[in-house]
């Protein structure tokens, strides 16, 4: 039950004036909470500070994003520059299709980075707090009256109930972290101390009352009134509910006076070590920027403590645009005083200019000569080059020819041959440009200008590009190609019979011999469809340019029952389908760095290159680092003329100690329906096979590598199921076991494995051949 207290008037404490005079007051008894004390003699009202005092760093919440100039913060997440700057960075294009601007001989400087504008000198910035005060501080105990606020006015006299005595009752020693206040005289029996005590910045609005101890003492923890400067102290005695003024002292804290001091260690940084800084600061930050351009460089650094009272910042001039000349410096502090940041000292440094670039020039040119060369020359005397970049191109066509050539570094000089073959390759003028890095972090743009290069005429022969040996039953020709004037590079010969070209395969050859190439378009690659075959093809030179060629098109009859890919066992045409596990996205099993995908792709290339030397035609699912899905692995397979499928995996467990190989074919889920291979998934005559197959490659791989034989098993993996050829799924080793993972990434290894697939492979044939 709570009982209603009537309050009593409390009329003020003291003020210390011409003379003392007692007057007396009744207070509750209730808990004291914050009031303000106001006097003529104490009250200082808040001004702004404008002598050479440092400015306080942006507030704790605002994460040094914001530096004070003119009393104004900038927040560094958007800032915009009062200063234009029309010039370009000399940046190389990111794609050959990029251009550049030849117009004029020396590359503009780099362009920089929008601007912060933070005050240069401690007479530019005015004293900011950086913390608002509390206006009322929770369980701070002061005496509690019929009055909203207890305040002093000023001109108001107050006195006391005895007589001012000689010898100051009340002693404070400061110290880093707050006031000892200690009552001098003796402590009448039921009197209580009260020390109000409050910052002079911002008037009373840290106003906090301790509450002494039975012997008079309290302590003042400046991190309750997060301020620098006077604070004022006002003592009262309590007893039977009467507040009596008893002196006023004042005493001060200065902000910490830290040293600086700066070091150049080379030619591309310099080190700031600040000293004598005290425990109440905890952090040191320190912006650094350039006077070029105003704060367009800035860059804000957290120093280390290397020791106490000592921290240090390293700078290096790359994050300042490479400038030379003077450098702007402002010290900031972490205050446990303020909880936030306060300027402790400015300064500036001026580092001094570095050596000149290294020369650069063209060689070895001539009107009728077709090659020149660009040398970029440095020595010990200038700075060193950590990288090259040499654009060239012709002035026709704009830059369709741009070529970025990247020269080798030796002994602080690159040289570089240009070759107009790696361009246009005709008469015209070709312009060069040639970017620098050195390593203090300085790059340079040059334009050596336009070379111009005239060529003597030859007459071109094209080359000629015919169809031979077509046979329509068959599903067969071939594209005969004869190389002409021009160096021959690839050869590229695009065919379908479907509107909508999917089923469209293209054939690809480098290899010409007595300067012609032969490449055969046959329907297996095509899905094995009927129809009217269009035949591209397209032929890309040495020289980097391209012709093509429309060859008509040629039709393929509709094969009917060729091979067991189609249902029909008794047909052998010597024809296996190769199929490398997982690629793409999905790279299968992962271990030790490297992936199942690469080991499958590896396999399968060994094993093809065997049978192909035994007489076999081998056809696979992919040739390079692509994803295909399940159900199109085997339509690709049952529209081939294959007479087997062989799927290439390696296997893996959660045992590391897992090891062996083992064999798969088919065996009937039925929860697993087939979906596109209802009539043969099942077949007894494939199951046959597929069984025989599986153990002669388990046999003879194991034979071969002495690994473990974990025996043929049955499953109804995709492949296996929807194949309509007989079909086995290998499993080659385990990647998880790491001494079976050191063999299977060997060559030798992997030589052996390939010889037991391709021997079991060939006594499948010679089983089903006789």
């Amino acid at each position: 039950m709570m009982v209603k207290k009537t309050p009593l008037l409390l009329i003020a404490p003291l003020v210390l004036g011409a003379f003392w005079s007692q007057q007396t007051a009744k207070a509750s008894e209730t808990a004291v909470t914050d009031q303000n004390v106001s006097s003529n003699v104490v009250t200082v009202s808040s001004e702004t500070v404008k002598t050479n005092d440092l400015p306080s760093a942006p507030s704790s919440s605002s994460t040094e994003s914001t530096i004070i100039s003119s009393s104004v913060a900038i927040s560094k997440a958007s800032v915009t520059s009062k200063t234009t700057d029309s010039s370009v960075t000399p940046v190389k294009p990111d794609s050959a299709t990029s251009h550049i601007d030849a117009t004029s001989q020396r590359l503009p400087e780099p362009t920089v980075a929008t601007k912060f504008t933070v005050a240069k000198s401690e007479k530019e910035i005015s004293q900011a707090q950086t913390l608002s005060k509390q206006d009322k501080i929770v369980n701070s105990p002061t005496p509690q009256t019929e009055q909203t606020d207890l305040q002093i006015k000023n001109g108001q006299r107050l006195s006391i109930l005895k007589a001012a005595q000689a010898v100051q009752p009340v002693k404070a020693v400061v110290d880093d972290k707050g006031i000892n206040i200690q009552y001098q005289a003796t402590i009448p029996e039921n009197t209580s101390i009260l020390y109000a005590v409050w910052g002079d910045q911002q008037g009373q609005n840290d106003l906090v009352w301790y509450q002494a101890s039975a012997t008079g003492a309290a302590y003042v923890d400046f991190a309750r009134h997060k301020e620098y400067g006077k604070y004022h102290i006002h003592t009262y005695s309590k007893r039977n509910g009467m507040m009596l003024g008893v002196s006023t002292l004042e005493v001060s804290l200065l902000t910490p006076q830290i040293s600086s001091k700066v070091i150049q260690n080379d030619s591309n940084s310099f080190t700031i070590t600040v000293s004598n800084v005290p425990s109440t600061i905890t952090g040191v930050s320190i912006p650094v920027w350039t006077d070029k351009n105003g704060q367009d460089d800035l860059k804000w650094y957290q120093a280390s403590q290397t020791s106490a009272g000592v921290y240090q910042v390293l700078v290096d001039i790359a994050n300042h645009n490479n400038e030379k000349g003077l450098y702007n410096i402002h010290i900031y502090g972490n205050s446990t005083i303020t909880g936030g940041q306060i300027g402790l000292a400015t300064r500036t440094y001026s580092n001094v200019e570095s050596k000149p670039n290294a020369k650069v020039y063209v060689i070895d040119y001539a009107e009728n000569k077709t090659r020149f060369t660009v040398n970029v020359v440095g020595s010990s005397s200038t700075k060193t080059l950590t990288d090259v970049q040499i654009a060239v191109w012709s002035e026709a066509n704009g830059q369709d020819d741009l070529v970025w050539y990247k020269p080798v570094i030796s002994n602080n000089m690159a040289v570089q041959v240009i070759d107009i073959a790696n361009h246009s390759n005709t008469s015209d003028n070709y312009i060069v440009h040639v970017y620098t890095n050195y390593s203090d972090g300085t790059h340079d743009g040059l334009s050596l200008g336009a070379y111009k290069i005239t060529k003597q005429m030859v007459d071109i022969k094209d080359p000629a590009v015919s169809v031979v040996n077509y046979q329509a039953s068959k599903g067969m020709l071939d594209v005969l190609v004869t190389q002409g004037t021009k160096a021959i590079k690839t050869i590229r010969v695009a065919a379908w019979s479907e509107a909508d070209q999917s089923n469209l395969h293209w054939y690809v050859t480098s290899s010409l011999i007595n300067n012609q190439a032969k490449v055969l378009v046959n329907q297996i690659y095509h899905k094995l469809l009927e129809g009217n075959y269009t035949i591209h093809t397209y032929i890309d030179f040495a020289d980097n340019t391209s012709t093509g060629f429309n060859l008509g098109q040629y039709y393929f009859a509709k094969p009917i029952g060729l091979s067991a890919s189609q249902g029909n066992y008794a047909v052998i045409n010597k024809i296996i389908y190769l199929d490398a596990g997982h690629g793409g996205y999905d790279s299968g099993a992962a271990y030790f760095n490297q992936y199942e995908k690469t080991l499958n792709l590896q396999m399968q290339n060994r094993i093809k290159a065997k049978l192909e030397a035994a007489g076999y035609k081998v056809i696979t699912t992919r040739t390079s680092d692509t994803y295909v899905d399940l159900i199109p692995r085997s339509e690709n397979a049952n529209a081939s003329l294959s007479d087997i499928f062989v799927s290439l995996h390696f296997n893996a467990s959660t045992s590391p100690y897992a090891n062996g190989i083992e064999s798969y074919y088919y065996e009937y889920y039925p929860e697993y329906p087939s979906a596109i291979n209802e009539l043969y998934h099942d077949d007894s005559e494939r199951l046959s096979r597929s069984a025989f197959l599986a153990q002669a490659i388990q046999s003879a791989a194991v034979r071969n590598t002495a690994a473990k034989d974990n025996g043929v098993l049955r499953n109804t993996f995709a492949v296996l199921r929807e194949t309509t050829a007989p079909a086995v799924l290998l499993e080659l080793g385990y990647m998880s076991n790491e001494t079976e993972f050191g063999k299977i990434t060997t060559a030798a290894y992997q030589e052996k494995l390939a010889n037991g697939v391709v021997s079991g492979i060939l006594s499948y044939y010679k089983h089903f051949s006789l």
